[in-house]
């Protein structure tokens, strides 16, 4: 009976000194891993901030190319009523501005198109990776993602808008003169009011994004802040896992040796004290 205690004794000593040892590896692993993560959200937060940059690098391309497609389209309309009824003048206006709808401002929204689609996707890469990004009260419901579609938006609407002028000066083209105030007055002053609401629209995109990068920083401290907790509450709890295997282990010795090893310590306890 007496070798069978030893026997399970010593693989008790064995199971506890392992468990012990992986116990407090945990505690250092628990503090490697925080460094770690506070490491990959420091580099997404920099991610984010870079992005949120050429968003807003987008919105004020947008905003200036708003600004002076209105300046055309007001200057177009402006010109046809001036023209009155000569033909060869009115012409010249329309292939003018014709022109510059296809060399400058087409051109300049597919371009914005782009970099707006790019921003987006990089955006959206930075909401998948970072999922404690969710659990934040900032950003916690996609909001970098949502100003990178409002971006994305506007700039699609600025180019339906340019569409749909070109369009109009095109089928006045083909107008007879005395109908080409009646073609383009209606539609052009229509583009310049939409033109209008779109600037200011894109001016509060422009100032969703500055609060975003405003935020980034608050963000990352209470992401890091939660990181630390957690590692903390790990390291409590592989700490009373090492010392609960300790207290195994000395249990377990004690009955292989078949003496108490903190007998002495009993003895101390119970010296009364002078």
């Amino acid at each position: 009976m007496k070798v069978v205690k030893k026997i399970v004794s010593i693989i008790v000593m064995v199971i506890s000194a392992v468990l012990l040892i992986a116990s407090l590896g945990g505690v250092a692993g628990s503090w490697w891993v925080r460094g770690e993560a506070v490491r990959i959200v420091a580099d997404l937060t920099v991610l984010a901030d870079r992005s949120l940059e050429r968003a807003q690098g987008a919105v004020d391309q947008a905003g200036q190319l708003v600004q002076r497609s209105k300046d055309t389209i007001d200057q177009l309309s402006t010109s046809i009523k001036d023209t009155g009824a000569s033909v060869e003048e009115t012409r010249v206006v329309l292939v003018a501005a014709e022109a510059l709808f296809d060399t400058d401002l087409s051109p300049a929204v597919q371009r914005l198109t782009e970099l707006s689609q790019d921003v987006r996707d990089t955006v959206a890469v930075i909401d998948q990776t970072l999922t404690l990004w969710r659990l934040s009260p900032i950003g916690g419901d996609g909001q970098l993602l949502d100003i990178a579609d409002a971006i994305v938006e506007k700039i699609q609407a600025l180019g339906q808008i340019l569409t749909d002028a070109r369009q109009a000066i095109k089928d006045a083209k083909s107008a007879g003169i005395d109908k080409i105030t009646e073609f383009l007055t209606g539609p052009l002053d229509n583009s310049s009011n939409k033109l209008g609401a779109l600037s200011g629209e894109l001016g509060q995109v422009s100032q969703r994004v500055d609060e975003e990068q405003a935020n980034l920083p608050i963000l990352r401290d209470r992401i890091n802040t939660a990181i630390t907790l957690v590692a903390v509450g790990l390291t409590l709890i592989f700490l009373w896992l090492a010392l609960s295997q300790w207290g195994l282990f000395v249990h377990a010795y004690g009955v292989f040796t078949g003496r108490d090893p903190l007998a002495r310590w009993h003895k101390r306890a119970a010296v009364p004290a002078p």
